[in-house]
């Protein structure tokens, strides 16, 4: 077993990335981002010890949810325009899709998306375990 991807977040935003340098008009690009987050829980950390089995009932001590990863898509996202680039823009361009993964991981880890881990990750493995014959289940992270 593996990570169990519980939430995935589809995520838009528009980037602006600009370079500024001494000798040369500074040079920016606009980006229209599209990329993915997704939640996690990491199976492969449960241990003999997480699972406590008693007649009817089972207690799971679950691995804390994560953020698996997060991924611009870049066929979806686009350059929308690029100023005073020149010779530069391929790196320039480059440059802004990091920036822009940066700034989506932040803005990933501010949001929900663990919270909502832990509520699917219930939702999913409750309904596993009561067809599996146990009447008393008990879910912990």
């Amino acid at each position: 077993m593996g990570k169990l991807e519980l939430v995935k977040y589809r995520l838009s935003d528009v980037v602006e990335h600009k370079n500024m340098t001494a000798y040369l008009p500074d040079a920016s690009v606009l980006l229209i981002i599209k990329a993915d987050a997704v939640g996690c829980i990491d199976l492969s950390k449960l241990t003999p010890e997480d699972v406590k089995v008693m007649e009817d009932s089972v207690t799971i001590n679950l691995p804390k949810p994560e953020i698996c990863y997060v991924k611009i898509d870049h066929k979806s996202s686009k350059v929308y325009d690029t100023k005073m680039a020149f010779f530069r823009e391929a790196t320039l361009v480059d440059e802004a899709f990091k920036a822009a993964e940066e700034e989506i991981t932040r803005q990933v880890n501010k949001s929900d998306i663990l919270e909502q881990t832990k509520n699917n990750a219930t939702h999913v493995l409750r309904p596993l375990l009561e067809g599996l014959g146990y009447s008393k289940i008990n879910l912990t992270f």
